[in-house]
Order: structure tokens, then sequence, then C-alpha cells
């Protein structure tokens, strides 16, 4: 039984956690996905909509971080205004993902963020 409990967390100090930075870019092309492109601020419920459509989870690193609370609910996410304004409007979705992740320097993204 001690060699189970050894195997689990063996398991669990090898299995790598995505960084923020990725998390918030993989959430941004979610959220333009879902018509959010333009937008500076979301709310819970836009955040249970990008859930519901693209099976995204919610994003902890911004509605646990007191920083971004804007009101109840109601969260400041500039990256997401950011990305959208740096793109052509002419651009898909995966056009706009492409440029995204091809480019970490279009976003803005906080180097600590609680998560």
């Amino acid at each position: 039984m001690n060699q189970n409990n050894t195997n689990a967390n063996a398991q669990k100090s090898t299995r790598e956690r995505t960084p923020v930075t990725e998390r918030i870019q993989n959430y941004i092309v979610a959220a333009i996905e879902c018509g959010f492109d333009g937008q500076d601020t979301l709310t819970r419920a836009d955040c249970l909509a990008i859930r519901e459509k693209t099976g995204e989870k919610l994003p902890r690193w911004l509605m646990k971080d007191d920083s971004r609370r804007m009101g109840r609910g109601k969260y400041s996410f500039p990256e997401l205004k950011a990305a959208t304004d740096a793109v052509e409007p002419s651009d898909e979705a995966e056009a706009i993902a492409d440029r995204i992740l091809g480019e970490p320097s279009a976003i803005n993204a906080d180097e600590a963020v609680a998560v």
C-alpha cells in the first residue's frame, strides 16, 4: 500500500501545469470564437457561455485575481481587447489564434497572477 502512495506522488510531481500566459492565450482564442472579441471585460455569465460553447475551463486566473475584479461577477480582461485590436477584422478565429500564439508579446499578461 505504501508503494501505491509513492506512485501517486510521483505522478503528481511529473504532471506539468500549463503556464498562465498560455492559459490566457487559450482563453482569448475561446472568447473570440464565442464572439466576445473587442471587449475588455467579461462577466461570470460570459465565462459560463464560453465554457459551454468551447469546453474551456472557467478561468480561475481571471476570477480569483482581486486586481481584475470590477464588481460582482465582472472582471477586467484587457488582454482580449489588445489581442483583437492587433488583428485584422477579416481574420477568422483560427488566424487570430495563430497570430496570438505565435506572438507572445502581443498579449500583456501579468507575470505574478494568483491561481
